[in-house]
């Protein structure tokens, strides 16, 4: 609950965002199983799009990821990430589905066609 109140009652698969500047509460649909994995130590995917994945994966190797729009919604993947590498993750995926991805300078992953 809210310093105002309100309330968001979740219904299986979706998760709770709070907003801590407007202290609003807002429901989505959501991969519950990504979203706790950082409690188990383990990142699950499960036929995410690429633009999603690489969210995913920003947040949990605390990295930015930028992917071309026109690939965003192109592949999908599934895979449980635990203590591989970024480079391993993008390598695996890049076998799956050939994609060019560089480094930058100020450690930035560019994804593109």
């Amino acid at each position: 609950m809210t310093k105002s109140g309100q309330r968001c009652a979740l219904e299986p698969g979706h998760s709770a965002i709070f907003e801590k500047q407007s202290g609003s509460l807002t429901e989505r649909k959501d991969d519950v199983d990504c979203a706790v994995g950082w409690a188990q130590d383990r990142l699950t995917i499960k036929q995410a799009p690429l633009g999603d994945v690489c969210r995913y994966l920003s947040k949990w190797y605390g990295i930015e990821i930028e992917v071309a729009d026109a690939l965003k919604s192109s592949y999908s993947y599934t895979f449980t990430v635990r203590d591989e590498s970024i480079d391993q993750i993008l390598n695996i995926m890049n076998r799956i589905n050939p994609m060019k991805y560089t480094y930058t300078h100020d450690h930035r992953i560019i994804i593109s066609e």
